[in-house]
């Protein structure tokens, strides 16, 4: 005769649920940060594509790099660094400086809390001066002694200065630049180190760590213009962000950097011309 099968006693399947769900538990933390290492690396890959078309952009405009925001050479009403660059970000020559709300997923953060936006990263506004009627006129470049673009031949330190680095999100609903950082790190290291002077070797307060900001997003200049430390120890699941900020510097180069490790002598830049 075939046995009769024995069907599962309760207390045998409370055991494999709670198997079940203790494995779960397991799992899911290193599930999540599988996850933000992956968005890690697709921000650093974006910023190292978006060296790559800066490089692209100076090399056809007597290898200057572009303005962060110019509001007086383009009659369409202005145009900011990440537009200047995005023919060479896709592959084609087209750029279109009236385009602000345009969005390129090479320009966005994956970690980003606020998702929204076209442009997730600010530029160093010592580089990437400033050039707007508001400011004085033309070839009046705001927040640094320099009064014209910053030519990539003066860098002597590129593998160290900071261009392009994940910046707070702008989060003041007026339109279609929701969620956007603004173009320039206007803020970064609270305004002066990086633009007060040019570096100078001799400098003893070059390997002072700069000031980081207060890493949050919201609604006022002092969000968007800061860096954003959202990388990194929970990331984006963390409304404070992580412990680390994403940066590309004037060689190329893209990493992920630590509180604490970057200093004046990476914001300042090298003078020359």
């Amino acid at each position: 005769m075939r046995p009769t099968p024995r069907a599962f006693t309760l207390i045998e399947l409370l055991v494999v649920v709670s198997i079940i769900a203790l494995l779960i538990g397991i799992l899911l933390p290193a599930l999540g940060a599988a996850r933000d290492t992956g968005r890690d690396l697709k921000c650093l890959a974006n910023q190292r594509q978006i060296g790559v078309a800066v490089f692209a952009y100076a090399s056809e405009e007597k290898q200057t790099l572009p303005p962060t925001f110019d509001n007086i050479r383009y009659a369409s009403g202005g145009t900011d660094w990440s537009v200047l660059i995005t023919a060479y970000l896709e592959g084609n020559s087209n750029q279109d400086f009236g385009a602000l709300d345009a969005r390129n997923e090479l320009l966005t953060c994956p970690q980003a809390v606020v998702p929204e936006g076209r442009l997730h990263y600010g530029a160093n506004e010592f580089m990437f001066p400033v050039n707007s009627g508001m400011f004085g006129g033309p070839d009046n470049y705001s927040n640094a002694p320099l009064r014209k673009l910053y030519n990539i031949d003066w860098m002597r330190r590129a593998s160290e200065v900071l261009w392009a680095a994940d910046a707070g999100q702008f989060t003041l609903d007026i339109g279609p630049d929701l969620g956007d950082s603004f173009a320039g790190l206007g803020l970064l290291n609270a305004g002066n180190g990086g633009y007060s002077r040019f570096y100078n070797g001799a400098d003893a307060d070059n390997t002072d760590v700069i000031d980081e900001g207060p890493n949050t997003d919201g609604s006022s200049f002092a969000a968007a213009a800061n860096l954003r430390w959202r990388h990194g120890s929970g990331g984006k699941e963390n409304a404070s962000g992580g412990g680390a900020v994403n940066v590309l510097f004037g060689d190329g180069h893209a990493t992920s950097n630590v509180r604490g490790a970057l200093r004046n002598e990476n914001v300042r830049a090298d003078l020359g011309g």
